[in-house]
């Protein structure tokens, strides 16, 4: 891909692919500086006496098991948010451009994963959130136009999107347009205060249950994916 002079980034181009996005979100935080960063994928950013780190999960055993790509975790307020990306896709012509995203069995595998995980797991009761459960999706377009950082659902959004007609495409296939949303989504500058302020994600108590099981994948690679599976699997029969 070219990188033109004017541009900021290798994101400014078109024909974005997914990791590449990853990979940016993962080391760049409008507002934090990058303290540091291992090849084991986290990375600590400050901000003041604030600390945020992010941690890698795309093509590695920790999405196997969570189903995201990237893992946020504020070690103050104790909340932990996951995320998984898709890329929106240009459909129609330059009078009528809509963006989408087709809804495939993989996405439902994901969600799936996350429904293991969700934070009803776990007792709720401690710190207060807005909305408790960890998981969220990020949509970007992939082809970059100025001003483009993508938006940002729930996934309790959006799964009752992909339960309405507006997510109905041809041949009984689901899709998420970018209009239908009518801007009823975050944008990632709004996501990132709301992680910071410890507003969404899971609460303590499953936060340090998350922590000790990221740990544990993260030091244990594809046998501990392997284990975790056949825990819930004994757990769901």
């Amino acid at each position: 891909m070219e990188i033109k002079p004017q541009m900021d980034t290798a994101l400014d181009g078109t024909n974005i692919q997914e990791a590449n996005v990853i990979l940016h979100d993962s080391r760049v935080i409008l507002g934090y500086s990058l303290e540091s960063s291992d090849i084991t994928g986290r990375a600590i950013f400050v901000k003041g006496d604030e600390r945020l780190e992010v941690i890698t999960a795309n093509a590695l055993p920790l999405e196997e098991v969570f189903g995201v790509d990237l893992i946020y975790l504020n070690r103050i307020s104790k909340n932990i948010v996951m995320v998984q990306y898709k890329m929106l896709d240009r459909l129609g012509s330059e009078e009528k451009v809509r963006w989408q995203h087709r809804v495939t069995p993989q996405m439902h595998e994901e969600i799936d994963r996350m429904h293991q995980f969700r934070t009803d797991v776990f007792p709720s009761c401690d710190g207060y959130r807005l909305n408790s459960d960890p998981f969220y999706f990020k949509f970007v377009k992939r082809e970059r136009t100025e001003g483009t950082r993508g938006l940002v659902l729930p996934l309790e959004h959006f799964e009752r999107i992909l339960a309405g007609p507006e997510a109905r495409g041809p041949n009984d296939g689901f899709r998420v347009d970018y209009d239908s949303l009518s801007g009823q989504y975050l944008r990632q500058t709004a996501f990132i205060e709301l992680i910071r302020s410890g507003y969404i994600g899971s609460t303590p108590i499953a936060t340090e249950a998350f922590e000790k099981l990221i740990k544990y994948v993260t030091e244990n690679g594809k046998s501990a994916v392997i284990a975790i599976r056949s825990l819930i699997k004994e757990a769901a029969e």
